[in-house]
């Protein structure tokens, strides 16, 4: 339920919400990195930065799935044990919206 108001307000705030316009350039330096604890995500943030890299965070999954229809991303890196929407529920979301990103699950 609370999934399917998050997608709605979503779908309010966009209209469109086709997969975005491909950057080839500028794609494979996006990093999407989604986990509710800030010190892990700031680990991760360290651990992934390098040159040309552009690492986003999130804490939760709807946050995460609302940059993910603003913008493509090459890479995902989630926590399975989100509040709310969790990882699997944000992978799920991902596939069923056919958008081109790779996934890298935590627990």
């Amino acid at each position: 339920m609370l999934f399917r108001i998050m997608v709605a307000r979503a779908q309010a705030r966009q209209q469109d919400l086709t997969t975005p316009q491909l950057d080839e350039g500028a794609m494979d330096r996006r990093i999407l990195v989604v986990e509710d604890s800030e010190l892990y995500r700031q680990q991760l943030s360290q651990i992934l930065a390098g040159p040309g890299r552009e690492i986003t965070l999130a804490q939760d999954g709807t946050s995460a799935l609302e940059l993910l229809v603003e913008r493509p991303y090459s890479l995902v890196v989630t926590d399975l044990g989100l509040p709310g929407v969790t990882g699997l529920d944000l992978i799920r979301e991902i596939r069923s919206r056919d958008l081109p990103v790779t996934t890298i699950v935590l627990s």
